[in-house]
């Protein structure tokens, strides 16, 4: 997983992670910050969908952080075991190149 999209991924996280403690302790009288919030975070997730789309897990507000989550770790570890069986920056172009 690109280093750029596990970051997105990780934001996206931790903005659905607070959004939903948000949601959860909503009172429509006394919270119309939290509402203003809520709002701020959604505009944020919505920017990050284009780069995350592909990313297993991924659907917004409805988004599996446990599935993305994994997918981060399995795609860090990808790219770490991809270094390390390179013996060269020339064999690590060939092994990271889209086939």
């Amino acid at each position: 997983m690109h280093a750029s999209i596990q970051a997105a991924a990780q934001q996206a996280i931790a903005l659905l992670k607070e959004y939903g403690a948000l949601e959860r302790s909503l009172s429509q009288d006394a919270d119309l910050p939290r509402l203003g919030t809520m709002k701020a975070h959604v505009t944020k997730i919505d920017a990050l969908a284009p780069m995350l789309r592909d990313v297993p897990g991924w659907a917004a507000l409805q988004t599996n952080t446990t599935r993305m989550q994994f997918a981060i770790g399995l795609g860090g570890g990808i790219q770490t075991r991809t270094v390390a069986l390179a013996g060269s920056p020339e064999e690590l172009v060939r092994l990271t190149a889209p086939s």
